[in-house]
């Protein structure tokens, strides 16, 4: 009732006030890269993480006070996670999500704790 949509007009307002440009990290951003990343069948991902991923996708496009301009942002990440693979780094995000892919990953050797203390989640 009330109260959901009270909730949903937070998060609608959240995403708009956070969006301010999109070459700097932020959590649109965030979203429009775990659509590219989880449409992105380069990058191996979990059935618990797709289903994670599927389901704040979704409570996002079915948030009637979403804009549309933004829904269309998140399916537009999405397909140009399946159009183009290995293309999501282009949205920009500050928090650690989902694997970024095999390759970037087994590249990634640290050898002490201090250098694994500083690795960074973009």
């Amino acid at each position: 009732g009330q109260e959901l949509d009270l909730q949903k007009d937070m998060v609608a307002k959240y995403l708009q006030c956070t969006d301010t440009d999109p070459q700097t990290p932020s959590f649109p951003g965030c979203l429009e890269k775990l659509s590219c990343i989880s449409h992105d069948r380069t990058i191996k991902i979990t059935t618990m993480e797709m289903e994670v991923a599927s389901a704040v996708l979704q409570s996002i496009l079915n948030n009637e006070f979403v804009t549309p301009a933004f829904k269309r942002r998140i399916q537009l990440a999405s397909q140009t996670g399946y159009s183009y693979p290995g293309s999501c780094d282009k949205y920009r995000c500050h928090h650690h999500l989902l694997p970024q892919s095999d390759k970037k990953q087994s590249k990634k050797t640290y050898k002490s704790k201090k250098k694994l203390w500083k690795k960074p989640y973009f």
